[in-house]
């Protein structure tokens, strides 16, 4: 029994130094659950991209196969609002990337790029959309935990004004993936009618 009660203690005193270190580490860099699920669904359009182009090499000269299609149409993602700023910014890099390459294989195709010009133009749009939403929404997140460490709560005005705003941004995120949706479906459509082209070669 002695020897019992100190290990106990020692435990004890292991247990809550664990859990100070956890706590602080925890208000230092705080778990985002929705950054995980946000990467998560940006990497399976980045694999769908990387599917599209490794499906390039099964064409024949001149022709767009197929099946590189859907693949690269799947690898938009414009239904998902995204809300970190980190992954805002790597799939604006991705959108980039793609439109860069379907301008080059419109190009080689000598396509009409209206309707892939319009897509870059909203995409930015949304880029701008998505970045304002997501500081919205951080905005009414500090002013509610600010006035909560105060032991009060936020002004029912101006968490009505952050909410006001944040309606708004969505619906304008929804009639830009609409229109998104219509300009993809018509470029894909044309790209599908594609003429084969002599000139066309794919690195």
């Amino acid at each position: 029994m002695s020897i019992l009660i100190p290990a106990l203690v020692l435990a004890s005193i292991a247990v809550a130094i664990l859990l100070w270190v956890a706590t602080t580490i925890y208000k230092a860099v705080p778990f985002r659950p929705n950054q995980m699920g946000e990467k998560w669904k940006l990497a399976k359009r980045q694999k769908a991209f990387e599917a599209a182009e490794a499906s390039l090499q099964k064409g024949s000269a001149g022709q767009i196969p197929q099946e590189a299609l859907p693949l690269f149409l799947e690898s938009f993602c414009i239904e998902t609002t995204f809300e970190e700023m980190e992954v805002i910014g790597a799939l604006h890099q991705h959108h980039q990337a793609l439109v860069g390459r379907l301008i080059e294989l419109c190009s080689h195709n000598s396509q009409d790029l209206q309707a892939l010009e319009v897509v870059e133009d909203l995409l930015v749009d949304r880029d701008g959309l998505l970045r304002e939403y997501a500081d919205t929404k951080r905005a009414r997140s500090d002013v509610t935990r600010k006035q909560k460490e105060k032991g009060r709560s936020p002004p029912d005005w101006a968490l009505s004004e952050f909410n006001k705003k944040i309606l708004d941004l969505d619906d304008r995120l929804k009639t830009n993936a609409k229109s998104l949706q219509s300009k993809l479906t018509e470029l894909f459509k044309t790209l599908g009618n594609a003429r084969p082209s002599s000139e066309v070669v794919y690195h």
